[in-house]
């Protein structure tokens, strides 16, 4: 079974791969790009129903999501049996029929130091150091955090900028019972420990309390959040996924198609040590692919490296907010990734650019040069653009959070 993850590091992997999806007999069907979406629908619903009718079948044969993604990601998820994706794969409308998988948040112990914010807008390691930041602080722009959900309600999220918007995962309350997506959230814009802090955030759940989901729940998360970017017409949002498995062409498709449509993705490089071009969605060229720095600008002993990364970001014991109210402070590239997607809405809020163009625009105004051993990563640093020395000053400036955890911050929760 593949597994994409939520990717901070793994604390309790046993039992998160235990709580898992069932994703037995469940396929992704992408269909080729001159296929006919409702053509090919009507003649599977067919299909199936003369499947189903069979007196010797055992599995209802049924279609579990449809996805079109900007005309440039199409097809279905669906129940099948073995021998019927067989058959499907040799049907010429069809692309590729894979087997679904399992996506997942990995987690680690807690650690009371907060630093990441300051990192981002000095040149230099500096500490003590300050956080700058333009006054606009993200506003008008937005940011779907496709993840475990978000405490929308948390005092962090002031003058309710965090909202929900849609559960994809089987059987999952429309709530964050898990605490990662909360924390990536609170990095991308909460009032303390966020870089954008006047960003609008909504939770895109696709990951259950256990941190897991599937393949097929998280395309149709992204699959909403191209829809909602399109319908509103809107030129500044971002994507947030802290998640990721082994390369999926269905999953860096969609991404592909949503990056399409205006969405700026930043997706986590992965926590294996090893190349992220092997992970899905961090191979997604036209994505922004983030690994994980530590306070002494080293690359974390975690993070995924290699020509996908596109930088690298504070992800090692990061403060944030959490799904008690509260704060916890926890490790991976999917504490990185957030910090992207922050500064990514600062950009935006200032001035809307395409995909393409912001991703060039953050590597512009990262770090040069300053990460240990990046082992064949960019060696890029992410940087706000708003450093002082660089230009016009900042017109905002606040000291760090204070270098202080909950009494929950011992419990372990999985790394993005």
């Amino acid at each position: 079974m593949h597994l994409i993850s939520a990717l901070t590091v793994l604390a309790f992997a046993a039992a998160l791969v235990a709580a898992a999806p069932d994703t037995r007999n469940k396929y992704i069907i992408t269909l080729k790009p001159t296929a006919n979406l409702l053509s090919v629908k009507s003649t599977l619903a067919a299909q199936l129903a003369q499947e189903n009718a069979k007196e010797s079948v055992t599995l209802e044969h049924k279609i579990v999501h449809e996805y079109n993604i900007n005309q440039a990601f199409k097809g279905y998820s669906a129940q099948l049996s073995a021998d019927f994706a067989q058959k499907l794969r040799r049907d010429p409308s069809i692309a590729s029929v894979e087997a679904d998988g399992v996506v997942k948040a990995f987690a680690t112990q807690p650690n009371p130091e907060a630093w990441g914010l300051a990192r981002i807008s000095q040149r230099e390691l500096k500490v003590p150091a300050n956080y700058n930041y333009p006054d606009s602080a993200g506003e008008g722009a937005t940011v779907y955090v496709i993840d475990t959900g978000v405490m929308v309600d948390h005092p962090e999220f002031d003058g309710g900028r965090a909202t929900w918007g849609k559960t994809f995962c089987e059987g999952c309350a429309d709530e964050d019972d898990n605490g990662h997506g909360t924390h990536c959230a609170g990095t991308i814009g909460s009032k303390t420990y966020g870089v954008a802090k006047k960003v609008k955030i909504v939770g895109v759940k696709v990951l259950d309390g256990q941190g897991s989901g599937s393949y097929s729940g998280v395309i149709a998360g992204i699959q909403w959040v191209a829809e909602q970017v399109k319908s509103s017409g809107d030129k500044k949002a971002v994507a947030s996924m802290s998640l990721g498995g082994p390369k999926n062409d269905a999953i860096n498709q969609a991404v592909q198609a949503a990056i399409s449509g205006g969405v700026t993705f930043a997706v986590a490089a992965g926590n294996e040590n090893s190349d992220a071009c092997q992970v899905s969605p961090a191979s997604v060229p036209e994505a922004v692919t983030v690994g994980a720095t530590d306070n002494k600008d080293g690359l974390a002993s975690f993070s995924n490296f290699g020509k996908c990364v596109t930088l690298s970001a504070p992800g090692v014991n990061i403060l944030s907010t959490w799904n008690n109210g509260k704060t916890n402070t926890i490790s991976g590239t999917s504490m990185a990734t957030p910090h992207v997607a922050g500064v990514a809405a600062l950009l935006l809020a200032d001035s809307p650019m395409s995909p393409a163009d912001l991703k060039k625009k953050l590597a512009e105004i990262a770090t040069p040069n300053k990460i240990a051993n990046p082992k064949g990563s960019s060696n890029l640093l992410l940087n706000n653009g708003f450093t002082t020395g660089d230009g016009e000053p900042p017109v905002t400036t606040t000291t760090q959070p204070p270098s202080t955890t909950t009494d929950d911050s011992s419990r372990a929760t999985p790394r993005v």
